[in-house]
């Protein structure tokens, strides 16, 4: 992926969830506050502009600029945790002029560690964290292919971690505190990075988000 297809992944979020915020909303009320999905639609809308304003083809500093639209548009927690994956990313590619698959396997890695680190949350807490984790197993498993192949791997494996967050119960945030602790529905913000991942497959093999 280019800088320009970076900008064009921002973009493709920004739609994405703008198009699931009531989805997100519904998901999240069912055991929280119901304010993720207007987080995320303003945080990506967020992101597509900052990734617009910086000039250049260094696909690092456009992810970095994306992750400093997220953090400032999502807000709370689920602002900082979707932050460092793009800010992670940034990293893994800065001064690169193409994001292959190696950055992204890179920079999953770290920003699993980090959202790990800063939620304080494992695998199986019924976070994003239970999306995340496989999709980075598939790119591990996939990371001799072309990004498209990657990630079409990726957005299955989230899609189907974010599912499996049905079963869980919740150690984090208002959703711990819910009925059962939320078994029986889906954690939004897994349902959020299995949204992530597909929009991304999407966009890098050049179909419209």
């Amino acid at each position: 992926m280019t800088a320009d297809e970076v900008r064009a992944l921002a973009d493709g979020l920004a739609q994405a969830y703008a198009r699931e915020r009531d989805v997100l909303a519904q998901l999240d009320a069912a055991t929280g506050d119901g304010d993720h999905g207007a987080g995320m639609a303003r945080g990506f809308d967020r992101a597509r502009a900052a990734t617009a304003e910086i000039d250049g083809d260094d696909v690092g500093a456009v992810l970095t600029a994306a992750g400093r639209g997220v953090m400032s548009g999502v807000g709370g927690a689920s602002g900082a945790l979707f932050a460092s994956l793009f800010l992670a990313l940034g990293a893994a590619a800065a001064g690169a002029t193409t994001l292959e698959t190696e950055h992204v396997v890179a920079g999953c890695a770290d920003a699993l560690s980090r959202i790990a680190r800063l939620g304080r949350a494992e695998i199986g807490d019924k976070t994003m964290l239970d999306a995340l984790a496989p999709a980075l197993d598939a790119l591990r498993a996939h990371a001799d292919d072309a990004l498209a192949d990657a990630l079409a791997a990726a957005a299955l494996a989230a899609r189907e971690g974010a599912v499996a967050t049905v079963a869980m119960c919740a150690r984090h945030g208002r959703a711990r505190y819910a009925p059962e602790a939320g078994v029986g529905h889906v954690d939004p913000g897994a349902v959020s990075m299995a949204i992530l991942f597909e929009t991304w497959h999407d966009v890098a093999r050049g179909g419209a988000a």
